[in-house]
């Protein structure tokens, strides 16, 4: 898939995560903040120079979002946390390392 396709798509599916209503798990997650959303879009920028492909996307109850590529025995988990923290989840046959993600500051 071209990477304009790829973006567009991931955008759109971020789009739709952000107009989740509360409740939207059927138990008490909040609706998923703009800042959750720009902080995902951050971490797939910083992926797109990499030629990362196309991760499954999802909403994580507590108002996170969660980006997973898996790949034969091989999976990466990366989650962004409601307050713009970043943690990951890396499985390489038996071999698990997870951890946070030291982002760069942002100009807010």
């Amino acid at each position: 898939m071209p990477q304009i396709a790829l973006k567009r798509e991931t955008s759109e599916l971020l789009g739709k995560l952000a107009q989740l209503p509360s409740g939207w798990d059927g138990h008490d997650s909040p609706p998923i903040k703009t800042e959750t959303i720009e902080q995902a879009e951050r971490v797939l920028a910083a992926l797109e120079a990499e030629s990362a492909p196309a991760p499954h996307i999802c909403p994580v109850a507590g108002g996170g979002v969660q980006l997973e590529w898996q790949h034969g025995g091989r999976e990466l988990e990366i989650e962004i946390l409601p307050d713009g923290s970043v943690q990951y989840l890396t499985v390489h046959g038996n071999d698990m390392d997870e951890g946070i993600l030291p982002l760069p500051a942002t100009d807010d």
